[in-house]
């Protein structure tokens, strides 16, 4: 189950909402009161797809630089022993819930016009996820035939493997290898959507004709994307 909240101000009509993320969502009010502007905007991070929408890190922060070495140990482990896992929780959920935080100020304007196609106020977005919550990523580490080293990263659900990326790298991540890497955490920390192997996906349902005409164009542009770009493989090869 999805139990993270994202947080917004001045967003719209909203001026301050603070809004728990649950299997189904439902949205009533009256006419005009930012419902349409809400559910557009969960969904956009529901199904957002850093790596294939352009999205930049700001390559010198402290937080980006410790999330890396994070990864480097992982992957170093990985390379000795033949794989290793990743473990987010407690402190460092809080350090890639920043970096993601971050990004997302960073890149905002990119995500609102992806959504929306026109200029929306929105002055502060951000989520939290639950310190308690553990994320389990698990690396394996491989060799092709030409002797390059093949890393895989999966999600781990339990005992059961969710979707993976798979890359190849030298030892030490690359910054392009090491971004891909940290946006494949973020869409798993996001969506949760792992159960028995299937990959669900996100439904938003529009029930109000205003809420439709808002929203058709970013759906539409969404399933588009996603049948072009092939986001399901999730894959990148140096």
């Amino acid at each position: 189950m999805n139990q993270w909240i994202v947080h917004v101000s001045n967003f719209g009509k909203i001026e301050k909402a603070d809004v728990e993320i649950s299997p189904l969502m439902l949205f009533i009010g009256d006419n005009n009161s930012g419902k349409s502007y809400f559910m557009t905007l969960l969904y956009g991070l529901l199904t957002i797809d850093f790596y294939w929408e352009g999205y930049q890190f700001h390559k010198k922060s402290p937080l980006y630089r410790d999330c890396c070495g994070i990864l480097d140990k992982v992957f170093a482990d990985a390379e000795e022993t033949g794989r290793s896992f990743l473990k987010i929780q407690g402190e460092q959920t809080i350090k890639f819930q920043q970096l993601l935080n971050e990004c997302l100020e960073i890149n905002k304007e990119k995500f609102l016009m992806n959504l929306f196609r026109r200029y929306i106020n929105l002055d502060k977005l951000w989520v939290e996820f639950p310190k308690e919550k553990e994320y389990l990523f698990r690396v394996i580490c491989g060799k092709k035939e030409n002797g390059q080293k093949e890393y895989q990263i999966r999600r781990e659900n339990g005992v059961l493997a969710g979707f993976s990326a798979v890359i190849y790298k030298q030892i030490n991540l690359y910054d392009k290898e090491n971004d891909f890497v940290l946006f494949f955490i973020f869409c798993s920390m996001l969506r949760q959507d792992i159960e028995k192997g299937v990959k669900k996906k996100s439904v938003y349902l529009p029930t109000a004709r205003t809420g439709f005409l808002l929203t058709y164009k970013a759906l539409v542009g969404n399933t588009m994307r996603e049948k072009f770009l092939n986001q399901g493989s999730e894959t990148y090869a140096e």
